[in-house]
This record gives structure tokens, C-alpha cells and sequence, in this order.
């Protein structure tokens, strides 16, 4: 049987488009099966209006079709400098803010979990309220209109690295803001030099010792 130049650039064409179509075919149903896998119960819907998530897990909004309206700095670890958190923090006061947050304590790199986005959290505090606990993860709704939290100094103190200080005893939520001031030679060191790791360790009231990395561009 005799093969044209035409035919051949028939058949190989149309093998090639098969071959794309099972391809594609096979890939559309993997990528459903992955959704399907990823999709969880997040506990809101999309008529409970704009949602955010914290720290960083944003496909959650994704894949169970939200409205996803995120911060600047959309996942928490990226905003690593105090005005980056600032930024942040300042979205929450907006009228734009999300009517909804997917709010989960934890971390990356060993940091201390309130570090990032420390900013936001006085007002998450005091403008979203608990609607439901899924596991882990916490659903906050948006009860009123957002104002700069005001903070009363309790106590101020000037410690040495290395020396262990106590909180002052509160029965609300307590902040605390470290202003870290290098040595003479700890500044020589750090011009010539990469500055030292620093880490904060916090010790529990049930006696537990953590130890936590402390990220110093988010002092200032």
C-alpha cells in the first residue's frame, strides 16, 4: 500500500491529537480528584460574606469557592518587618476588610506563632468574634465597626540577654514588645559580621519551656 505525504500528515496529526486528548482527559480527572482531596468543611460558605485566612493556608478559600479577599501581605510569614505587619494591621481597619477569618495558631522556622502579623492581632481580638473551632482551626466573624486598639503600659523593664523576667499578672490578653538594644561590640560584630540567631524562650505556666526563633527585623 502506497503512502501519500498527505496521509502521513493525517495520521501522524491525528495520533498526536488522541494522544493530547487522553492526556488531557487523564489530567482533568487527576486535578478533580486532587480538589476533591483538598476541599475540607471550612465552616463558612459563600454567603457569609469575604473571607481571609491566617497564616497562610489560602487555598482553603479557593477551593471551596469563597470570596477570598486577602490582606497586602496575604500569608503571615512573608510580612517580616514591623511595617509590613503594620500594613497588614491597617487593612483590618478598612471598611474592605473580610467578614471572616480563617484563623489558625502556628508557625514556620521555629518562630513564636504571634510574631507574625503581630500587629493584626490586638484587633482581631477585638473585632472578630468565635463562631465556630474546627480542629485547629478557628472561625471568626466580623461583630462591629474596627478602631484602633488602645493599649495600657502595665509594667516596663530593662533585662540583659540570657536573664529570665516574669510577665505582669492580667486577666485579658497581654502583649508584649521587645525593643533589642546590641552591645558596642555586639554592633561592631554585626557590621562586620552577620548578626547572632537570637531565640525567646518562654516558659509556661504549667512549667513547659518553649524555645522560639526571634525574628529582629520585626521589632522595628
Amino acid at each position: 500500500r502506497r503512502i501519500t505525504l498527505g496521509s502521513a500528515l493525517y495520521q501522524n496529526t491525528r495520533g498526536i491529537w488522541q494522544l493530547l486528548s487522553t492526556q488531557t482527559n487523564a489530567f482533568d480527572r487527576e486535578h478533580g480528584r486532587s480538589i476533591s482531596q483538598l476541599a475540607t468543611n471550612a465552616g463558612v460558605s459563600p454567603d457569609d460574606g469575604a473571607v481571609d485566612v491566617y497564616p497562610w493556608d489560602v487555598w482553603i478559600p479557593l477551593v471551596n469557592q469563597l470570596v477570598y479577599r486577602p490582606r497586602p501581605v496575604f500569608q503571615s510569614y512573608p510580612a517580616y518587618t514591623s511595617k509590613l505587619a503594620d500594613i497588614n494591621a491597617r487593612h483590618l481597619l478598612n471598611a474592605s476588610a473580610p467578614d471572616t477569618l480563617l484563623f489558625e495558631v502556628k508557625n514556620v522556622d521555629g518562630r513564636l506563632p504571634s510574631l507574625d502579623d503581630a500587629s493584626s492581632w490586638p484587633i482581631i481580638l477585638s473585632t472578630y468574634e468565635i463562631r465556630s473551632v474546627n480542629g485547629a482551626r478557628v472561625v471568626l466573624s466580623r461583630s462591629g465597626e474596627a478602631r484602633p486598639v488602645a493599649m495600657n503600659v502595665l509594667h516596663r523593664s530593662v533585662q540583659r540577654i540570657g536573664e529570665a523576667f516574669a510577665l505582669p499578672h492580667h486577666d485579658g490578653p497581654l502583649m508584649i514588645a521587645i525593643d533589642l538594644q546590641p552591645s558596642t561590640a555586639g554592633r561592631v560584630w554585626a557590621a562586620a559580621f552577620r548578626g547572632p540567631a537570637i531565640a525567646l524562650e518562654v516558659r509556661t505556666r504549667d512549667g513547659q519551656l518553649r524555645r522560639f526563633t526571634y525574628v529582629q527585623s520585626l521589632a522595628g
